[in-house]
């Protein structure tokens, strides 16, 4: 697999990796998860391939995050990936980052999910 350690000349990092089908039961998600959904509920909610409106409000406990995803019929990975902001022309630190997901059915597609993100909104 490769994984690209730059953008723009600046590094990224991978903050959270989930595998959905192992994090998530029938009335159940598990608690890295469900902190997730707690942070970034629209995004996710996006890029599992449901509406935003219909699910923001469900989402509130375990069993709700587990019926979206269920619902969403989403087995594969969840990735979120760190860079930090520019600081001036040349310099950068992690001080100020910023943070993108990305989802596919392998670890790989998750990851190029998340970079194609974050490139397309730094445009």
């Amino acid at each position: 697999m490769k994984i690209d350690k730059h953008i723009d000349g600046l590094p990224i990092l991978v903050e959270q990796i989930f595998h959905i089908d192992t994090m998530v039961s029938d009335d159940h998600v598990m608690d890295g998860l469900f902190e997730a959904l707690e942070d970034n509920g629209e995004d996710i909610i996006e890029l599992v391939g449901l509406k935003v409106d219909d699910w923001i409000d469900e989402i509130t406990d375990s069993f709700g995050a587990a019926g979206m995803f269920i619902t969403s019929e989403k087995k594969g990975f969840l990735v979120q990936i760190a860079q930090p902001v520019k600081d001036g022309d040349h310099h950068w630190g992690w001080g100020y980052y910023r943070t993108m997901w990305g989802y596919g059915d392998t670890l790989e597609e998750a990851h190029a999910s998340a970079i194609t993100r974050l490139c397309s909104k730094s445009q």
